[in-house]
């Protein structure tokens, strides 16, 4: 692993900052039923301000994950960040969810 990713990388041995100076490799938002798409496009834009690269935006309820990197909603199967081997296959948290209700916030 590189420098730049391990320098990306927060430690849980690291001192907890109260902003953060490097910016996170991902960050994934939950949509809760309240969310608003207006709402969270102003938050999304911001992040890729920051220069954070990989931004996806979860709903629950209907089982559905969004790549948010890029100005648009992509859906996708899996969570990927390309630097590093890191996958999240979405398919068996979908499944382990089965048909229970969701009840977010």
């Amino acid at each position: 692993m590189d420098g730049e990713v391990q320098k990306r990388l927060i430690s849980r041995n690291r001192p907890a900052e109260q902003i953060l100076t490097c910016a996170p490799m991902p960050v994934i938002e939950i949509l809760s039923p309240e969310d608003r798409i207006s709402r969270h496009n102003e938050r999304l834009s911001d992040y890729r301000s920051r220069g954070i690269r990989n931004i996806w935006v979860i709903d629950p309820a209907r089982r559905v994950a969004l790549d948010c990197s890029m100005a648009t909603w992509l859906p996708v199967d899996e969570l990927h960040i390309e630097a590093i081997p890191i996958v999240l296959p979405l398919a068996d948290m979908w499944k382990e969810l089965g048909n229970e209700s969701i009840n977010v916030g």
